[in-house]
């Protein structure tokens, strides 16, 4: 019988698996924490496009709430109020408006307000 002695450390193998192993957990994690920035990002945006939308429409609805509608000099009267662009934490903001009249039902207006912006590219 051969006496043999007891190898310490790690061979060339196992240390080029454990360095692949640690590398694709980190690349998941990286991944992983990208996407939740993107996910909130993408929160904060329609939050604040939420927040334009009250302070864009409280205006119209307190016209209407006090029979203003059809007087003149605000844009409900004139049948189209005009594009808005609001810049909130650098970011743009395009309200557009669509007024219908009389659908669905005869003397009621509808107003249709849409807002867009742009999502940033990772």
């Amino acid at each position: 019988m051969r006496n043999r002695r007891k190898e310490l450390g790690l061979t060339l193998i196992e240390l080029i698996v454990s360095v692949v192993i640690l590398a694709l957990t980190l690349g998941g994690m990286v991944n992983l924490f990208g996407s939740a920035k993107r996910w909130i990002e993408d929160s904060q945006s329609r939050m604040t496009m939420a927040e334009v939308a009250k302070n864009v429409m409280g205006p119209l609805q307190m016209q209407v709430r006090e029979d203003q509608w059809s007087v003149g000099g605000n844009c409900l009267s004139a049948g189209a109020c005009p594009a808005t662009t609001i810049t909130v934490q650098s970011k743009l903001y395009n309200v557009t408006y669509t007024i219908t009249n009389d659908a669905p039902i005869a003397n009621v207006n509808r107003v249709e307000t849409t807002i867009t912006w742009d999502e940033q590219a990772f």
